[in-house]
């Protein structure tokens, strides 16, 4: 699968909102109680995202053809963490991908963990339903660790992280040029 990240248009906002609203449907036809029974879609609504991608924190994965299937807000502070003001991360917000395009998930997640080390930072972290056990499931699979505890209203969460490997810097002393 080629993809890309990029930063959200103004013209992709419309499209990437309805991802949402399919993954809800894909989550009440599977019996999955997410966001389909937490009133997701009025507090993260068109709105939300119009100002998310104002602000440049909105990301889309395109496919070669340019159709967007998958998203997340991209931020550099978060102050569910304990050392969320930082910046020595990418903290992943509404993640979600096309439920018809198997792996654009684990895609997006990777394509984070590239930027995040291509830019110096030394984790992506996100956070996920405790009672999510599939998800939860899903992020152990891709290497991201728990690190803490999210309490948040009716929200109990995991935070969770994962380490980028930074490239290292090229040293004049490399083999080959001695």
């Amino acid at each position: 699968m080629c993809c890309h990240l990029e930063r959200a248009k103004p013209e992709d906002v419309r499209n990437t909102f309805s991802l949402y609203e399919r993954r809800v449907e894909w989550m009440e036809k599977k019996g999955i109680r997410h966001w389909n029974v937490n009133g997701y879609l009025n507090i993260h609504n068109l709105a939300y995202f119009k100002a998310q991608q104002k602000l440049g924190n909105l990301y889309v994965l395109k496919n070669e053809g340019s159709r967007i299937i998958g998203a997340g807000v991209l931020l550099d502070v978060d102050p569910r963490w304990p050392d969320g003001d930082d910046m020595a991360a990418y903290y992943v917000h509404n993640f979600v991908a096309d439920p018809l395009s198997k792996g654009a998930g684990k895609l997006l997640l990777l394509k984070v963990e590239n930027m995040a080390a291509a830019e110096g930072k030394a984790f992506v972290r996100l956070d996920c339903s405790a009672a999510n056990e599939t998800l939860n499931c899903y992020y152990d699979d891709l290497g991201f660790l728990v690190a803490g505890v999210v309490n948040s209203g009716f929200y109990v969460g995991y935070l969770r992280e994962k380490r980028v490997h930074i490239p290292a810097p090229s040293s004049p002393f490399s083999e080959g040029s001695l």
